[in-house]
Parts: C-alpha cells; sequence; structure tokens
C-alpha cells in the first residue's frame, strides 16, 4: 500500500510545477494561490470519484494493477470505453511529464541568467524568446529516462525521485534564503515569517524525503543514477558557478 503513494503523488506533481511561472503570472499573490487550490481540489475530487465507482464494479482486492480502469471496463464488455480510457491515461500521463519538463526548461534558462550554469543555455529563439537551448536539453533528458526505463511505471519512479529532490532542495534553500538573501528577503512580495518559515520547509523535507525512500525502496537501480547526477551538479556548482558568482560580485 505504500508503495502506491508514488503513483498517486504524481497525479499532484503538477501542481508543484505552477509555482515556476509565478513571475509569467498576473497578480501572482492572489491568483497563483488559487489556482493550486482548485487543481488540488478538482484532482482529489476526481480520484475519490473514481475510486468509488470502481470499488463498486469490481472487488477492491483486484484493483491492484497498473490498470484498474481498463481492467474493469473490458469486465462488462466495454472495449471502447477501454481503449478511450486508456488513450486519456496515456495523455495524462504525457501532459504532466510535460509539465515537469517544461519546469526543468525554465531552471535552466534561469540558472544559466543568474551565471550558475553556462551561458548557453540562457540562448532564445524566435519572437516569444523561447529557451532553445534548454528545450532540446529537456528533450535529450527525456529520450535517455526512457531508454532507461522498462515500463511507464519505472519511468514515473524516475521522475518522481528526481521531483523529491528538487523538492528537498528548494525547501532547504528557503530556510537559508533570510541568511543568504536578506534583502531579497525583505523586499519579497510574499514571504513566510515566525515559526512558519522554518515549520513548512521542514514538513516538505520530510514529507519528500519519505516519498523518495519509498521510491528508492520500490526502483534501488536509481540510487547510482541519483548519486552521479547529484555529484556532477555539485561538481558543475564548485567548479563553475561558484566562481564566476564570486567574481562577479567582487567586480
Amino acid at each position: 500500500m505504500i508503495g502506491e503513494i508514488i503513483p498517486a503523488y504524481f497525479g499532484f506533481v503538477g501542481i508543484n510545477t505552477m509555482t515556476e511561472w509565478a513571475g509569467n503570472v498576473k497578480n501572482p499573490q492572489k491568483n497563483l494561490p488559487r489556482a493550486m487550490f482548485l487543481c488540488m481540489l478538482v484532482v482529489t475530487l476526481l480520484y475519490c470519484g473514481m475510486t468509488a465507482v470502481l470499488c463498486g464494479m469490481i472487488p477492491y482486492t483486484e484493483l491492484g494493477n497498473d490498470t484498474p480502469v481498463s481492467i474493469a471496463s473490458m469486465q462488462f464488455g466495454m472495449p471502447l470505453v477501454t481503449a478511450f480510457i486508456t488513450l486519456g491515461a496515456l495523455f495524462a500521463t504525457i501532459s504532466t511529464l510535460n509539465g515537469m519538463y517544461v519546469s526543468l526548461t525554465n531552471e535552466l534558462h534561469n540558472m544559466s541568467k543568474e551565471r550558475n550554469l553556462p551561458g548557453i543555455f540562457s540562448r532564445t529563439s524566435g519572437s516569444r524568446n523561447v529557451p532553445i537551448v534548454a528545450v532540446w536539453f529537456a528533450v535529450v533528458v527525456a529520450i535517455a529516462l526512457s531508454f532507461l526505463s522498462e515500463s511507464i511505471m519505472e519511468y514515473i519512479d524516475m521522475a518522481t525521485a528526481f521531483v523529491m529532490v528538487s523538492l528537498i532542495h528548494s525547501a532547504y534553500a528557503s530556510i537559508r534564503i533570510k541568511k543568504c538573501l536578506p534583502k531579497e528577503y525583505e523586499q519579497a512580495a510574499f514571504k513566510m515569517k515566525g515559526a512558519a518559515y522554518y515549520v513548512w520547509p521542514i514538513l516538505e523535507i520530510l514529507s519528500c524525503g519519505f516519498i523518495l525512500l519509498i521510491t528508492l525502496m520500490d526502483e534501488p537501480k536509481l540510487i547510482l543514477p541519483m548519486i552521479v547526477i547529484i555529484a556532477v551538479g555539485v561538481a558543475v556548482y564548485y567548479l563553475y558557478a561558484k566562481g564566476r558568482t564570486a567574481s562577479a560580485e567582487q567586480a
């Protein structure tokens, strides 16, 4: 049962990516929390409603598989409904993954502009200033992950693991921001104060760490790639980004 946390969380991961685009939202202090709450409410109601319907169609003991909706509809002799549900699940998965990779391109672009990554990632193309290099890099990463995955669930586990690492890092950074960037913290339009400044990031670190642990226990072969990728990221920071940031501050 605990292992089912991973695919369940995957249905909500798109809500996290909404915060990546706060700078592009009109009146984000008001509109972004409303949008996130509405998305959370809609997704939760859909999941609970679908679960209730499935439990009424077949015994709950038969729901422990990767495609319970398709299996339930097939048992009632509805092949067209099964095909439609399978196609919808496929597009829903693609949509969630697309949101994750759009966030990746945005992070690469912003980190490059902040001189934390090579400047090539900040290059844009067209009248809409699409970060073309970051987009192609995300495409290569997506293709590479697909070759490393034997099934869609392994792909989801792999994507979820990297999202958890990113969220843990973001939570830790939010705790450090008051000390490292006091001026930016005071000028921020929205910021946590008091106990909430520490409580929410700590809860995020604990919850994401738990999901990451479950993911790695379910797919232990992810441990080595994650160690390699994190090591590369640390090396890039200390060999490239930290030195350039220090030189920029001195200038």
